[in-house]
Order: structure tokens, then C-alpha cells, then sequence
């Protein structure tokens, strides 16, 4: 019996309109940001050695399971240039809020939501966020329907990105409901997989505007409206 539909965030259910999945283009817009919040606006040099830092900590350009936090990439940050090591949090807020700018959601993700929440579903988001950034920042942008969602998971409460199933099986205790019984709903190819590595119920793909790809999903949609239609029917 299906007690649970989760989903992933960026890409399913809102988008960050004129941010790309990968942020390098954007290091020093972003840091120059994050220097002047702090009061100390930074010079080229050091925000060549601050963008040489992110690159490494880029998920996109290395993948990795073990999440690792703001504060830690922005000390090593404030470490390496010589800047107190107690500006690294204003530093860090001003940067991620160069990415934060415009969080729009999806047409369809208020009314799938909604017919959810009606059926007595427990809905969970569990999201991978850039450079361990902070939580305030997802609850923000999900506060158009945070009242929606009874549980909500970042990389960083969990100390793990996908696939690893180890955020997945959070989600599920959190929830109070077996994995057996829920379904995850992602965009990309480690959604799929960390869903089928957790033994979740089914693992659904949304492919909105585009040919769908096989990553060993069960189920495909090219949205929400279409998805949630399904396991209410």
C-alpha cells in the first residue's frame, strides 16, 4: 500500500531561473557578493584562489557521496586568502544568495501537492544542495508550500548526496513509513538510483520537455500533474 510520495527539489518541483546545474561560470559574480556582505570585497587573487576551492568541492565536475558543509568549504576559503576565519558564514550567505535570486515553481506542483495532501499522502523532499549550502536558503524556497510537506532533507542533514540510499532511508524513519511503501520522484539519474538502492516502492522519473532516458526507473512522467494522477487513480 502506498503511504508516502517524495520528491527531489531543483528541476521537480521549482527551478532557479538563469542558474546552471553547474555554478563555475558564476564563482567570482557570486563571491564578489559574498566579499562585500562580509566587508572585505576581494581582490582578483583572491577570488582566483577561492574559485580554484569551489572547483574542487564542485559535485559537477567530481562527484562524490560524502557531503561536505558550508562552513568547512568557507573556511578553507577565508583560510586560504587570509581572511578571519569568523566572516566565513556572511560570506558564505552572500554567495549563495547570488544563486538564490529566483526560485520558481513548477506549474503543476502546488495542485500536485495539494491533490496529495487531500488523499492523506505524507509527502517528503530529500535534495542534494551545492557547496553543503545552508537550509535556511531550501526552507525559503520551498515556502510557497512548505505547509505541504511533513518532512524535509538536505544532503547536509544527512551527511550523504545521492545515490547514496542512506538519505533515502532517513526520509523514510522521518516519515514513519517503510520504503516498500513510498515512491521517490527525481530528474535525474541518481534520484532513480538511490531510490531503487533504499528499496522504495517505485522510482519515478519527471522528463519535463525532453525524450525520456532509461536509469532503471519504474515509472515515467513528463510531470507532476501526470504522476501524481497515476498513484491517485
Amino acid at each position: 500500500m502506498l503511504k508516502s510520495i517524495t520528491f527531489d527539489l531543483g528541476d521537480t518541483l521549482l527551478y532557479y531561473e538563469g542558474v546552471p546545474l553547474n555554478w563555475s561560470l558564476h564563482y567570482q559574480q557570486a563571491l564578489t557578493r559574498g566579499f562585500m556582505a562580509a566587508g572585505c570585497p576581494g581582490s582578483d587573487s583572491s577570488l582566483g584562489v577561492a574559485s580554484e576551492i569551489l572547483a574542487r568541492h564542485n559535485t559537477r565536475l567530481h562527484p562524490r557521496e560524502v557531503e561536505c558543509s558550508a562552513q568547512r568549504i568557507f573556511s578553507e576559503i577565508c583560510e586560504a586568502i587570509a581572511v578571519d576565519t569568523s566572516l566565513q558564514e556572511a560570506i558564505s550567505n552572500g554567495f549563495f544568495s547570488y544563486f538564490q535570486q529566483k526560485a520558481v515553481l513548477y506549474a503543476d506542483t502546488i495542485a500536485a501537492l495539494t491533490a496529495l495532501k487531500e488523499r492523506g499522502v505524507r509527502i517528503g523532499i530529500l535534495t542534494d544542495v551545492a557547496y553543503g549550502m545552508p537550509k535556511a536558503f531550501v526552507e525559503r524556497d520551498i515556502s510557497p508550500f512548505r505547509d505541504w510537506v511533513d518532512v524535509l532533507l538536505t544532503s547536509v542533514d544527512v551527511g550523504y548526496r545521492k545515490p547514496s540510499p542512506v538519505g533515502y532511508r532517513m526520509l523514510a524513519e522521518a516519515l514513519g513509513v517503510a520504503p516498500s511503501q513510498m515512491v521517490y520522484v527525481g530528474n535525474e539519474e541518481k534520484d532513480i538510483l538511490g531510490a531503487n538502492r533504499a528499496g522504495f516502492q517505485a522510482s519515478v522519473l519527471i522528463h519535463r520537455g525532453g525524450e525520456t532516458t532509461d536509469f532503471g526507473q519504474n515509472l515515467s512522467f513528463s510531470d507532476l500533474e501526470q504522476a501524481t494522477a497515476y498513484f491517485l487513480r
